[in-house]
């Protein structure tokens, strides 16, 4: 063998890796581009995932919102519910006949079925108002409703 032969079949051999190498370079090229494809499709699924989670937090806001003029209506029923209560509990009314005290005008006389606004509370009398006049009777003379 010559060297002219040798040195000929180490160039074709070098030339053949060098297509290997060149093979493998084009592969994990290839790899590369398909990474970064999948990067930018990962990319635009997060950028509609973060939009959607935008309209998500909106909507429960709104929902928030909502809820929170519900809750202020209640607030507002249940306000009106407890004044109506209360004036309510402000009548009495007379199951008995009282004539209050001759010449006295701290007593106020009332007549069975009477309903009088209630005023004020003592261990044995009410003091109540009726029609404009105000005056006390006897704690056991009127039942609240």
């Amino acid at each position: 063998m010559t060297s002219a032969h040798l040195f000929t079949t180490a160039a074709h051999l070098f030339t053949t890796a060098a297509h290997w190498f060149t093979t493998a370079a084009h592969w994990f090229t290839t790899a590369a581009h398909l990474f970064t494809i999948a990067v930018h499709w990962f990319t635009i699924a997060a950028h509609w995932f973060t939009i959607a989670a935008h309209w998500f937090t909106i909507a429960a806001n709104w929902f928030t919102t909502a809820a929170n003029w519900f809750t202020t209506a209640a607030n507002w029923f249940t306000t009106a519910a407890n004044w109506f209560t209360t004036a309510a509990h402000l009548f009495t009314t007379a199951i008995a006949d009282y004539g209050g005290v001759e010449g006295d005008t701290n007593y106020i006389a009332v007549m069975k079925g009477d309903v009088v606004r209630l005023i004020k509370k003592d261990k044995e009398w009410f003091t109540v108002e009726k029609d404009g006049h105000i005056g006390k009777v006897p704690k056991g003379i009127l039942v609240q409703k």
